[in-house]
């Protein structure tokens, strides 16, 4: 019999803990709180109409404030609250205000506004829309390192559609990525400084933003890809002297017994104009670049044979003007060059030489 009544009375308490439980809830339910939220406001046009939000054409945000049991509004704490307001269709176009009151507001179920607080309004100014392709355009901060420099920015794709009021979208604008750095850019890729090729560079994705305040909204949504492609530094300069070699034409030659020098009203060297990465014809690296420079005359096959003539009565030959040919290492341009004919004499070499 004891043991009996022990039970019972656990479950009597067991039932009253519940009974509790379920009365504190009831009771949290139906006590009103309240708390402070930001609301985004957003008015919807009817098909054909542009929204344009005055002053600065953001959607407005408002601080209100939301009654509601404490659960409710912990379900509620930390989410987004909206609020719109869908404009007639047979609205006329131009400025217009919208108290704010009117808005419906988008809430947990048990989370409702407190409308006597609500004096704001929102202020529109109401267009034709028109929609059209707008070119894209990267926002980039160029700096490079020192002695590269940017040849061609490409995004892709190059338009995205976009709707606005149609004197806004009949200025012209352009859209614009997110703003990129080149450095940065080079910084996360793996960027060669040391080499002399062309380096190409792709970003993706990136984000693309209307013009500010034009009531400009972008409908494709798509990320684009831009595509960077930088090369060294190109300069110029015309001061490369190099000494011309010789080619003998011919493949019976076994050597010429003269030693060719240019004539007095010739010049020794060779003057070339260039242009090519700073990093080559810097001052530098010149006395390096003209070591791969290929520079010669070629004594033709003719001119030799009438040299051995010549030596019959031991007399030097005289060379006619010889072509000068120029051929730049990789990488480099020749602009210009002179003399592009040299006259040169042969001298019989003086014992010991």
């Amino acid at each position: 019999m004891r043991g009996r009544a022990v039970i019972e009375s656990a479950k009597n308490i067991v039932w009253a803990a519940i009974f509790a439980v379920a009365l504190w809830l009831v009771m949290v339910q139906r006590e009103q709180t309240t708390m402070k939220a930001d609301a985004r406001l957003e008015v919807i046009p009817p098909s054909g109409v542009n929204v344009k939000y005055l002053p600065d054409n953001l959607n407005p945000t408002i601080e209100v404030t939301l009654r509601g049991s404490e659960i409710a509004l912990a379900r509620q704490r930390g989410k987004q609250v909206t609020a719109t307001y869908k404009i007639p269709d047979a609205t006329a176009l131009g400025l217009k205000t919208y108290p704010v009151k009117f808005f419906t507001f988008q809430l947990e179920p048990g989370v409702d506004v407190d409308r006597s607080a609500l004096t704001e309004e929102v202020q529109v100014d109401l267009a034709a829309l028109t929609t059209d392709q707008l070119l894209v355009e990267p926002d980039l901060e160029r700096a490079l390192p020192e002695g590269w420099v940017l040849e061609s920015v490409e995004v892709e794709p190059k338009t995205l559609e976009a709707a606005g009021p149609t004197d806004e979208m009949n200025k012209g604008y352009r859209l614009k990525t997110q703003p990129l750095s080149l450095q940065r850019i080079l910084e996360q890729r793996d960027f060669d400084a040391r080499s002399l090729a062309p380096q190409t560079f792709v970003v993706e994705p990136v984000g693309v933003v209307p013009p500010a305040r034009s009531g400009i909204t972008i409908r494709d949504r798509r990320p684009v890809r831009v595509r960077l492609r930088i090369v060294p530094k190109p300069i110029e300069r015309d001061d490369v002297y190099i000494a011309p070699a010789f080619h003998f034409e011919g493949p019976l030659f076994a050597g010429f017994p003269y030693r060719i020098v240019p004539t007095a009203k010739s010049l020794d060297k060779v003057k070339i104009r260039v242009s090519g990465p700073e990093l080559e014809l810097a001052d530098a690296g010149i006395e390096k670049t003209k070591k791969n420079f290929v520079v010669f005359v070629t004594v033709p096959v003719e001119q030799i044979v009438k040299s051995d003539a010549a030596l019959a009565d031991g007399s030097p030959p005289v060379l006619p003007s010889l072509e000068v040919t120029v051929i730049p290492p990789p990488g480099i341009t020749v602009l210009e060059y002179h003399p592009k004919h040299m006259l040169f004499t042969a001298e019989r070499p003086s014992e010991g030489e």
